[in-house]
């Protein structure tokens, strides 16, 4: 949150349980959400504190929430989508949230009206770039019995990438979805 506050002064923050919001009933006219979804415990119990919180008309934003179990990850020997998506579980997340993003926010009584995928483009720059932070990144998540596999995939990244191989795509989901008058709430 300091980074946040650094960024923005002059604007309120608040660091909350998803599941039990600091806020009045219809106090927003907007929820922003990004890699949220997939570290709730209870992603419905979120996302119903969210319409809770959203005014009539209001509108849930969910900017990127990754498919870790839908990712393409070539070559073979550079791949960490198995355990990655084991690791989110172990920490209590779901890999595969971004497909479920429909269904839970018409669950937690929210009208889908975009729903979609984000593209991406990669360059032999961008790839040497993101790498060494993405394997900063799964050190953190993965545990140390599991450095020897990471290591020796980072190796087999850093060979792909400079022949010019490596395919990396995570499916990051978005939706858009508008809180309906009570009377039109989905059960």
């Amino acid at each position: 949150m300091a980074a946040a506050v650094a960024r923005a002064s002059g604007a309120a923050f608040a660091c909350a349980d998803a599941g039990r919001l600091p806020f009045r009933a219809e106090t927003f006219d907007a929820v922003v959400t990004s890699f949220t979804l997939l570290w709730l415990r209870a992603a419905e119990e979120g996302l119903e504190e969210a319409r809770r919180v959203l005014r009539e008309g209001g509108v849930f934003v969910a900017l990127a929430e990754p498919d870790y179990e839908g990712a393409i990850d070539y070559p073979e020997g550079a791949s960490t989508r198995e355990a990655v998506a084991a690791a989110i579980r172990r920490w209590g997340g779901d890999p595969a949230a971004g497909r479920k993003l429909p269904a839970l926010l018409s669950r937690a009584g929210l009208e889908v009206f975009r729903f979609g995928v984000l593209n991406s483009a990669w360059t032999q720059e961008r790839w040497s770039a993101e790498e060494s932070k993405e394997i900063e990144l799964l050190g953190r998540l993965l545990s140390p019995e599991e450095e020897p596999a990471l290591r020796s995939a980072s190796q087999a990244r850093a060979e792909a990438i400079a022949r010019g191989e490596r395919c990396y795509f995570l499916p990051l989901f978005y939706a858009v979805a508008r809180k309906a008058g009570a009377d039109r709430r989905a059960s």
